[in-house]
């Protein structure tokens, strides 16, 4: 619930109205309960603030007398003002102001090991992803969080340890095999980390890959418990830490056969528990909020 005036879509706002942000749809063709000339459907109502019957509304804060005033509950008070509750909040409001006008970041060459800054976008879309907390994420979202994994690795002084690999740039869908090859290669040359987390898209499911090319492996990580010989990369990878330890030096003897393994790591394939999402959406939402100040 919002409070930024007294009329939305030309329509004033009674006192048995209020104000809301449409953030997560189930069913798109439902009718709002109070359609407008702009507004007639939940589908059109997406990223748009719309007004909403108060008896319709189910109460998220529960309110008490207290000497003749009404007087919010201690413990939800306290909640709804904490970092983290103002953090989604913030971030809402920020999604509804960029509708029309995605935000532009750049990212630097050296996070990716890219030859050059790249520029993605931020838009409204990406940012009900991760309210939401429910939808699979996009690549712009996962872009974003390994520009502030880098920064994280750079105050705690591991950065030496950590690199990352661009997830566009290894995509089969776009890039030529030779293209991921040379990336790859580059990357791996030029950034000597010990450990490169790649976020890896395939058959629409996120998979995350630790390439550890000095040591001949690679992690996959992966919570439908994909086996690494399903993985479409596999032969690419192969070629290139092939490529790097010669370039290397690495006498022809001393030489390993690459060796993916892929941990249980999941008792199953349900989604991570709460407590954990939210944990992860409130960094990203900081994050984002902080560069765009």
């Amino acid at each position: 619930m919002y409070t930024l005036g007294s009329t939305i879509h030309h329509e004033t706002i009674t006192a048995d109205m209020m104000r809301v942000v449409v953030v997560d749809i189930r069913n798109a063709t439902a009718r709002v309960p109070v359609p407008t000339e702009d507004v007639q459907t939940v589908g059109q109502a997406l990223g748009n603030f719309i007004l909403w019957p108060l008896r319709l509304s189910r109460a998220i804060v529960k309110k008490v007398e207290a000497q003749g005033q009404e007087d919010m509950n201690e413990s939800l008070q306290q909640q709804l003002q904490s970092p983290q509750h103002i953090i989604l909040e913030q971030l809402g409001v920020l999604a509804v102001k960029i509708s029309l006008s995605p935000i532009e970041l750049e990212m630097p060459p050296e996070v990716t090991n890219r030859k050059s800054s790249l520029s993605f976008f931020i838009c409204q879309r990406d940012i009900f992803e991760i309210l939401s907390g429910t939808d699979m994420l996009c690549i712009s979202v996962l872009q974003l969080w390994l520009l502030y994994l880098h920064r994280l690795t750079i105050e705690k002084k591991n950065d030496h340890i950590y690199g990352f690999i661009d997830p566009v740039a290894i995509q089969g869908v776009g890039n030529k095999g030779e293209e991921v090859q040379n990336y790859l290669l580059e990357a791996f040359v030029n950034g000597k980390k010990q450990v490169y987390l790649a976020p890896y898209l395939q058959q629409g499911h996120w998979q995350l890959l630790l390439i550890l090319p000095q040591q001949f492996l690679v992690v996959l990580l992966c919570s439908l418990h994909k086996k690494p010989h399903t993985l479409a990369i596999k032969n690419t990878l192969i070629l290139v830490v092939e490529a790097y330890s010669r370039l290397q030096g690495t006498h022809i003897l001393s030489r390993k056969k690459l060796q993916f393994i892929a941990p249980t790591i999941f008792d199953d394939t349900s989604p991570m528990e709460q407590h954990v999402i939210k944990d992860v959406r409130e960094q990203w939402a900081a994050f984002l909020l902080t560069i765009c100040k």
